[in-house]
């Protein structure tokens, strides 16, 4: 066979028998940009649901010891020569222990269940209003008024948002705010319009160091590390998920020291 004859018999590499990488089409790779984005946005989602999940589980444990320790002292009066005043002393703090325990696990119910609205009728953005959600939190949390001071106006600042996140993020920062205060604290709720932009503000007693420890969070830089800030600590991992999330909907949280001995956090988001 000549020389001619055999480089007649190679093949073409588009005939079949060889691979040829091809590069990838605009529109594959805007599809796959896409899903990595929507992926990483559900990822800090379930951060933020996995840190509340846990931040109520630790504060249902309180209760249920009480409960525990309520029932042990009911047996222990009904073997001995039983007070019915003091029984029923007892039995009026383990209701108060049960309500408590109910209105921690409704919290976990109604994260979860709004979830399940969202994927079934699918990721929109909507407008809505920040007074409106606001006070919905608040119901859904069961806050007694004693607890809280709410400044939220009588008009509407509408805003365009996915309404499941921008409720989680809320939730996530009056219970922070909630949290960092004593049972004797106010918390003061507040909503304003401010430079175009619609915001939400909750303030609260904290310490210099916590101070200096969320203010490290919200300002959190991504090259950095986060672990150290949030390592074992469900409250601070929620904050961290929330700052996160938040400008994905076109907004921002931040950290202000009102004074000596209070704080407050805000989030802003643009209004319509």
């Amino acid at each position: 066979m000549g020389r001619s004859e055999m480089e007649a018999k190679v093949l073409p590499l588009n005939s079949g028998f060889y691979f040829q990488e091809q590069p990838p089409v605009k529109e594959d790779q805007n599809e796959y940009n896409g899903l990595k984005q929507k992926f990483a946005h559900y990822r800090i989602i379930k951060q933020l649901q996995k840190s509340i999940v846990r931040q109520n589980m630790h504060n249902a444990m309180s209760p249920l010891s009480a409960i525990s320790g309520y029932l042990e002292l009911i047996d222990l009066s009904l073997n001995d020569n039983a007070d019915i005043h003091q029984i029923d002393y007892y039995r009026k703090k383990i209701e108060s222990g049960v309500k408590e325990v109910n209105s921690i696990i409704e919290q976990l119910q109604q994260v979860y269940s709004e979830e399940s609205d969202l994927l079934e009728e699918g990721e929109e953005l909507l407008v809505v209003d920040l007074n409106w959600m606001v006070r919905d939190v608040c119901n859904e949390m069961h806050l007694e008024n004693s607890e809280l001071e709410m400044e939220i106006g009588n008009g509407a600042l509408h805003i365009t948002t996915d309404l499941y996140v921008t409720k989680l993020i809320l939730f996530k920062m009056i219970s922070y705010a909630t949290k960092c205060s004593s049972s004797k604290d106010i918390v003061r709720l507040r909503t304003l319009s401010r430079d175009e932009m619609a915001t939400f503000a909750v303030y609260f007693n904290v310490s210099e160091c916590k101070s200096e420890e969320i203010d490290k969070i919200v300002q959190y830089d991504p090259k950095q590390n986060p672990s150290d800030l949030i390592k074992d600590n469900s409250m601070n991992e929620g904050l961290f998920a929330s700052t996160r999330l938040v400008k994905q909907v076109g907004g921002h949280i931040a950290f202000k020291r009102v004074d000596n001995d209070r704080g407050k956090l805000e989030l802003s988001l643009p209004l319509c």
